[in-house]
């Protein structure tokens, strides 16, 4: 079942990235997210994503395959966004003219700002998927940061069963190709083949949902308000000097936009 190559999952390697502790990725994820949704302006959300893209092939040594692989379908739905941004956004510095409509300034900055934010929030929610054990990510809620562990548990198994769902999805693909059902072009085919995934997908999710139930009540789960976890995650210095980083940029940054500093929207560069 695990075999096949999973886009959502957490892959072991020899990283800078791979070697933090869970807490220090999720504040970079929080800090990155933060931003991205806070700034206004094309050229913090541009040095953001190069931030960002450098973690991801730098730091944790993304391939660019693969990379590709996991984040196309969220590209093109952040291109989705710019476009309907630049169409409908109005402004008052035209610079073109697509038919009838009139393209400005403001609108490019707000279509590029908003497919910038998505792709960015994506992007780095993914980096710490694949870098991060999703039973290391439950240990470090419930041991560091002290929440009840049956919510860490239940994040745990978020994390777990995606790429779980993933792989029955593609096992169930290769069945039916291999009994020459193959997957249908065109928009009614869309339709077709997602009416022939999707219930055997539920079927398996749910059977798989409920032997996990059967596992856990045999093991006493909730039966008593602590838990006691024979592995112990350590915080390593590097982690806290890069959680520290992100935190400064992100405080850093923040107070300048509270005090009043923008950067110059591309209207004010271009638009004159």
């Amino acid at each position: 079942m695990m075999s096949v190559n999973l886009r959502y999952s957490y892959v072991r390697r020899r990283t800078f990235m791979h070697s933090l502790d869970p807490v220090s990725k999720l504040v970079w994820v929080i800090a990155v997210s933060i931003l991205a949704v806070t700034t206004q302006t094309v050229s913090l959300q541009a040095l953001l994503l190069l931030s960002v893209l450098f973690v991801s092939f730098v730091l944790a040594r993304i391939p660019i395959a693969e990379f590709w692989r996991n984040t196309r379908y969220f590209l093109i739905i952040s291109a989705a966004y710019f476009v309907i941004q630049l169409v409908f956004v109005p402004g008052q510095h035209v610079f073109g003219h697509l038919g009838p409509v009139k393209l400005t300034w403001e609108a490019l900055d707000t279509g590029i700002t908003t497919a910038l934010r998505i792709y960015i929030v994506i992007l780095a929610s993914l980096i710490f998927v694949n870098t991060t054990a999703p039973r290391d990510f439950a240990l470090v809620l419930y041991q560091k940061l002290r929440i009840n562990y049956v919510i860490a548990y239940m994040l745990f198994l978020g994390l777990r069963y995606l790429p779980l769902v993933e792989a029955t999805l593609q096992n169930i693909r290769e069945a039916q190709m291999v009994r020459g059902v193959g997957e249908r072009p065109g928009i009614r085919g869309l339709f077709e083949n997602f009416k022939r995934y999707s219930i055997p997908l539920l079927a398996t999710t749910l059977q798989r949902g409920r032997i996990t139930a059967w596992a856990m009540d045999s093991k006493c789960f909730r039966a008593y308000p602590q838990r006691t976890s024979t592995d112990i995650v350590e915080i390593p210095a590097r982690g806290i000097v890069f959680a520290s980083f992100w935190g400064t940029v992100l405080v850093s940054i923040l107070g300048l936009q509270l005090f009043g500093w923008r950067p110059p929207a591309l209207w004010q560069l271009f638009g004159r």
